[in-house]
């Protein structure tokens, strides 16, 4: 009877732990579904976005699926059902998807960092690891589901496919935070490039890369914390990619007609970085090429009356920027 009573619980424990979680991703599953409907609303999309998104959509909809499965075969263990408590099959799907969904994250950022250095050795070494995490945690999966119950070979591969995918995030967002300081170090003035690459940054790698971490930690201890927090990873892998593609509007509500008009016309400037290789190592980067990030709310809008279209430019050390109106 004493050795029951500490199963009993933590059967109680782990199913408060994965009805709380479930509720939360539910919650940000219908925020992931929003954000998609918006996104395949606005045209001139790329067509590898549009794939990710695709395929983030399919990935979350098994998790979340899986996860409320998961729930059930754990309210059914309090009826006597004993043989479904070593059912793993949705466990084994939750892991699956949310690797999945962490890779297309990866890549995306992989291709983002490719974009700004034009670094080929690190690219496919940051593919590498992505590749090599996904494999070490469906390895995990697949031992999950054919070993015998106390098998540590599940564990063993799942701390090793976690450990490389920390490594994986906590790199691209190392690398990619460098290769934004220093664009910033080099052009000062550009406040709302920077704001747009530092806020990308922040959402996109060191944000993921801080959870990724606190999961290995909590599953390193055997905490339960940790299936509440890796169960709605897949969501926020999803959440950030979307935000940074819906960051930018459409090209239909961005792009103003053309007019003959003389009257007061609102100025957009645009600004297009181009950097010397001949003085630098540095390659083209082009401003429209980076993910977008919303402007920021503070600048002005500047009214004025223009009768013909003009355009200025100046050099600043080995870079020139060009302002377009």
């Amino acid at each position: 009877m004493a050795d029951t009573i500490p199963d009993l619980k933590q059967l109680f424990l782990a199913f408060e732990v994965q009805t709380a979680a479930s509720w939360l991703n539910t919650m940000l599953y219908m925020l992931e579904l929003v954000m998609v409907i918006r996104y395949f609303r606005r045209a001139s999309r790329p067509l590898p976005h549009r794939i990710g998104v695709a395929a983030l959509v399919f990935f979350d909809t098994a998790c979340t699926m899986a996860l409320d499965a998961n729930v059930i075969v754990v309210f059914l263990s309090f009826f006597g059902k004993q043989s479904l408590g070593s059912l793993f099959v949705p466990t084994t799907v939750i892991l699956f998807m949310t690797y999945l969904s962490a890779s297309v994250e990866q890549l995306f950022l992989c291709h983002l960092y490719f974009i700004l250095t034009r670094n080929r050795l690190i690219c496919v070494f940051l593919t590498f690891l992505v590749i090599l995490h996904l494999a070490f945690s469906f390895a995990s999966g697949i031992l999950l589901q054919t070993s015998a119950f106390g098998d540590p070979r599940p564990f063993t591969a799942n701390t090793i496919g976690a450990s490389l995918c920390a490594v994986t995030d906590v790199s691209i967002s190392a690398l990619l935070g460098w290769e934004f300081f220093k664009i910033k170090s080099r052009h000062n003035t550009a406040q709302d490039l920077i704001r747009r690459i530092y806020i990308l940054c922040v959402t996109s790698g060191a944000i993921v890369a801080s959870t990724t971490i606190l999961m290995l930690i909590l599953f390193l201890k055997g905490a339960v914390a940790f299936q509440f927090f890796f169960s709605c990873q897949g969501r926020v892998y999803a959440l950030t990619l979307l935000a940074n593609f819906l960051s930018r509007p459409s090209a239909s509500s961005s792009t103003p007609a053309p007019s003959m008009r003389t009257g007061p016309l609102k100025m957009q400037s645009s600004l297009v970085f181009r950097t010397d290789t001949r003085s630098s190592g540095y390659s083209s980067v082009n401003e429209k090429a980076l993910p977008p990030i919303p402007a920021s709310p503070a600048a002005p809008t500047t009214t004025t009356t223009i009768q013909f279209a003009h355009f200025c430019s100046f050099s600043a050390s080995d870079h020139v920027i060009h302002f377009a109106a």
